[in-house]
């Protein structure tokens, strides 16, 4: 069975989420729909912004500036991941990696309500974050 996906969020990497709220709150009108959230493994604050008909944005600081998530921080590269939501993540990464992509273990993000996820990298060396969220519609597209 193919799984099933819907879009859920843009990650971005910023050098300080502080700057990043302010700029994406009063330049494109989104809204901070969570606090910054401090996520010790692997080392970055996190939060997520909202405006209605827009996608969701996650932006990401690394608190280490010296690795190498924190210097591609520094570089000025912002685009960093996709987000997909998905009602079975473990279906989903079957799928994914029949198509290429390889994975990283799941884990818990508090930043999406203690949600399942998983990240994968793809064959275009793409990074891409799965939420699992049981309630989502079979009326999704699938990939």
């Amino acid at each position: 069975m193919k799984a099933e996906y819907s879009f859920h969020h843009i990650g971005i990497l910023t050098p300080s989420i502080k700057e990043a709220i302010r700029l994406y709150v009063a330049t494109f009108h989104y809204a901070e729909t969570s606090t910054v959230i401090a996520i010790p493994t692997p080392g970055i604050l996190v939060s997520s912004l909202e405006r209605e008909g827009s996608p969701r944005i996650e932006l990401i600081e690394p608190t280490d500036k010296e690795s190498p998530l924190g210097k591609r921080a520094l570089s000025g590269t912002g685009g960093y991941h996709l987000g997909w939501s998905v009602p079975d993540l473990k279906s989903a990464q079957v799928d994914l990696e029949e198509n290429g992509f390889h994975g990283m273990a799941p884990f818990t993000s508090s930043l999406w309500e203690n949600s399942r996820c998983l990240f994968m990298v793809g064959p275009n060396q793409e990074l891409i974050e799965f939420i699992e969220n049981p309630a989502e519609s079979s009326i999704n597209q699938t990939s």
